[in-house]
């Protein structure tokens, strides 16, 4: 009996002792669970606030870059915009936050400083504006007078006088070549014009070469001829070549219609192209010594100055020369050259072979020597043999003798 006792304790003992046990390790699960769920917590916690302090960042760089970049960004506007930067600061605790914005505020206050500075100066060149608007007025009186004077000056220049007059000519004569009904008036105006690029100091007006009789009598009340049939202006000396005097001479008093050729138009454009290109040579040098005296006013505005003074630029006007000589013209040389046996016969051309071409030329040395010479004056240089080689051909061509090997069919 006892020992049944014993047993039935004995049980009760042990399963006293797996409750307990039971309940140790359910503690001890929620204790872990409890654990695990307080970490899990905290992690999220620090990547909020992680993340919260990296958008609080972002936030500070905005800030900074605007007030690196914009001149506007005072004092009121780094107050509203550093508004959330500080209420971060105090939710997350952190002041290292706040010592961020240093660096900003030190920006805004010495941008602040400048400005001051600068508002100061400002106001004290106001105390002198009207003194100085005053002074600048009479500078720009006398600045203008300086232009005037300079300006002046250079119109007055024979060598600009000179370049002026050939210029409104060889206008003309341009104007006259590319006229598309030709007639005796218009083509008198082009041979007075290209008398006026020869000799610009003629006193022969154009009004008198209305008519091939009145041409002729104009010319002959201002020029004579010499023994190797040059045309003299008898007032200057200028000499006008003997291919043109002979041309006039040639005209018909009772000429009604056109008689210049387009061989003959292209040759008088081309020569007095020539004859204007070596007078903007010579301008060129006028137009370089007025540009320093402009430079010595005002280095920097002396451009400006020069819009003032010149109407057209010698070497601005080279250029343009130099510019339609490289872009040629085939079609005009093809017509110039479909032209050649109407113009031999029109014009009492002569095509002479070498040898006679040399002879003649040694015959006339006297005459090439003196027209050498003339050129040689008027360019203020000596001519290269090159150069001597070519005003003898052209001299030959203004006589109406033309180097030709083979004469073009119809030419003779």
């Amino acid at each position: 009996m006892a020992n049944g006792v014993d047993v039935f304790l004995g049980g009760l003992r042990s399963a006293g002792t797996g409750a307990v046990q039971g309940r140790q390790i359910a503690n001890q699960t929620a204790q872990r669970e409890l654990q695990e769920e307080e970490f899990r917590k905290k992690q999220e916690a620090d990547q909020i606030r992680k993340d919260r302090l990296q958008e609080v960042s972002g936030q500070v760089g905005q800030i900074l870059q605007r007030a690196q970049e914009d001149e506007a960004f005072d004092q009121t506007a780094f107050a509203t915009s550093a508004q959330p930067v500080i209420e971060a600061s105090i939710e997350l605790g952190d002041p290292g936050i706040l010592d961020s914005l240093g660096p900003i505020q030190n920006i805004i206050t010495q941008r602040q400083a400048t400005q001051q500075a600068k508002l100061k100066a400002g106001a004290e060149r106001a105390k002198t504006t009207a003194d100085l608007a005053k002074e600048k007025k009479k500078d720009d009186k006398d600045l203008r007078k300086e232009i005037r004077t300079i300006g002046a000056e250079h119109r007055q220049d024979k060598t600009t006088a000179r370049t002026s007059i050939m210029r409104e000519a060889f206008g003309r004569i341009r104007k006259a070549a590319d006229v598309k009904n030709p007639s005796a008036a218009n083509d008198l105006s082009m041979i007075f014009n290209f008398m006026k690029t020869l000799d610009p100091e003629s006193t022969v007006r154009e009004s008198e070469f209305r008519s091939a009789a009145n041409a002729r009598a104009a010319f002959e009340r201002e020029y004579e001829i010499d023994e190797n049939g040059n045309a003299v202006n008898k007032k200057t000396g200028k000499i006008l070549p003997s291919r043109f005097t002979q041309f006039l001479q040639k005209l018909d008093p009772d000429q009604k219609g056109s008689f210049l050729t387009p061989t003959q138009k292209a040759s008088f454009l081309a020569t007095a192209k020539d004859n204007y290109r070596s007078q903007l040579e010579n301008q060129r040098g006028v137009d370089e010594r007025t540009m320093e005296n402009l430079r010595a006013i005002d280095p920097e505005r002396a451009d400006e100055f020069s819009k003032r003074v010149f109407k057209s630029r010698a070497a601005d006007e080279l250029t343009a020369f130099d510019e339609e000589d490289a872009q040629g013209n085939t079609a005009a040389a093809a017509d110039e050259g479909s032209q050649v046996g109407a113009d031999a016969e029109n014009s009492n051309i002569q095509f002479v072979d070498e040898t006679a071409f040399q002879a003649i030329v040694a015959k006339h040395a006297d005459q090439f020597e003196q027209r050498i010479a003339t050129y040689e004056q008027r360019a203020g240089r000596q001519v290269t043999k090159e150069e001597r080689q070519e005003l003898i051909i052209e001299i030959m061509k203004n006589n109406n003798i033309h180097l030709q090997m083979k004469p073009p069919p119809g030419a003779l």
